[in-house]
């Protein structure tokens, strides 16, 4: 019971989005309200079952292990370059990761030993994807402005989509998951009428954040799926069908609605070639990680505000993160354990691949609430055990 109501918490309070957000250090050391809950359920189900789930999980995911094990020696190496507090606040960036994986283990054993806790899981995960649609409805319709955020750091979006996650492409991320699982899974939601309608609605949602690498990810994951189906009349209406959506999407004033903008282009092609020379100085094991926001204010590659920038410690990619974190050894790694994960289940692969492209173009992989959701996703579509 207790743990029931840990796991409907985590999710409403997940819910909330950015709003859930606890900040200290400006805006150096992030958390979010759901975390704290996360916390409990682990420390409860260690309580329960010790040490048992990691024992049984290490020979299925030790790649995984690996490379969680990998970033902490990197990190180490060049420990005594960096003050206490940056130490520190880099060190929590690689726990959270601990924490997440961790979590999922034992939240998965639970689910084994207890069945009744899958029925628990996918209300919880219902009522999100339905607070998901409330809250981005409104958001669009109502706050279609986030400009006057620019203070804290969030990028200015203006008439596009980004419901409480405050960024297009981390909505995106959710967005895309939320509709592939939906349209994968189809005995989650046993009326028909309403699977389709959420569906059609995150379909909507995906083309409403404006964002070209979504689109472009978003189709070739749909195609791959369709071709291994065998699903050939699908795969030859796909253009057709996302060349409609394109040419009824709003037609609003702002840059960032403008699908023929080349700006963004450009900065991600300055940040990617910033990233490889950070890296081309030590491109073994890295700075460890995530040293990002001080390996960039050493070079003064920072503003006045590098404290409050998202932006600050990471790139416009999740790989380009781990290359420059922990090296190209790190980056291997981190791959061969996103193979492996990838080998569990087909649909597994399918939001690997999804969310791998992605990351290519911004960091998705590794933003919190998107690493959250593909855990949950992945326990809630598991057909092979850890």
């Amino acid at each position: 019971m207790f743990l029931n109501f840990l796991i409907y918490s985590t999710f409403i309070l997940f819910s909330l989005g950015q709003m859930g957000r606890i900040s200290f250090l400006g805006q150096q050391i992030n958390g979010y309200a759901y975390e704290v809950v996360m916390f409990f359920a682990l420390i409860y189900l260690f309580i329960k079952y010790l040490f048992r789930p990691v024992i049984q999980s290490i020979k299925r995911l030790y790649i995984v292990y690996l490379f969680l094990l990998f970033i902490f020696l990197s990190f180490l190496f060049d420990l005594r370059l960096y003050s206490f507090q940056q130490n520190l606040i880099s060190f929590l960036y690689q726990v959270r990761l601990w924490f997440y994986f961790i979590f999922s283990i034992y939240l998965y054993y639970g689910l084994k030993k207890k069945s009744s806790l899958k029925k628990t899981l996918n209300i919880s995960f219902f009522i999100f994807i339905v607070l998901t649609v409330i809250s981005s409805g409104i958001q669009y319709i109502f706050y279609p402005d986030l400009r006057n955020l620019i203070y804290s750091g969030w990028d200015p979006h203006l008439f596009r989509m980004f419901g409480v996650f405050f960024d297009t492409s981390v909505a995106g991320a959710i967005y895309g998951m939320i509709f592939l699982f939906l349209f994968l899974k189809d005995d989650f939601i046993k009326n028909k009428y309403v699977r389709f309608f959420l569906i059609s609605l995150f379909f909507i949602f995906i083309f409403l954040t404006y964002s070209r690498s979504l689109y472009l990810v978003f189709i070739i994951t749909l195609a791959l799926v369709f071709l291994k189906a065998r699903q050939y009349k699908q795969l030859i209406f796909l253009p057709l069908v996302v060349l409609i959506a394109i040419m009824l999407l709003p037609k609003t004033f702002g840059e960032g609605v403008n699908l023929t903008r080349t700006f963004s282009i450009d900065t991600r092609l300055g940040d990617y070639q910033t990233a490889i020379k950070i890296w081309q100085k030590k491109p073994i094991i890295g700075y460890g990680y995530n040293r990002i926001r001080y390996i960039k204010e050493g070079l003064n590659l920072l503003g006045s505000d590098y404290q409050e920038t998202h932006a600050g410690a990471s790139f416009h990619s999740s790989f380009l993160i781990i290359l420059v974190t922990s090296g190209i050894v790190g980056l291997i790694i981190f791959i061969a354990s996103i193979i492996q994960l990838s080998q569990i289940s087909s649909m597994r692969y399918i939001f690997l691949l999804f969310l791998g492209l992605l990351s290519m173009a911004d960091n998705i992989i590794l933003q919190p609430m998107v690493l959250f959701l593909f855990l949950i996703f992945l326990l809630i579509s598991h057909r092979q055990s850890f």
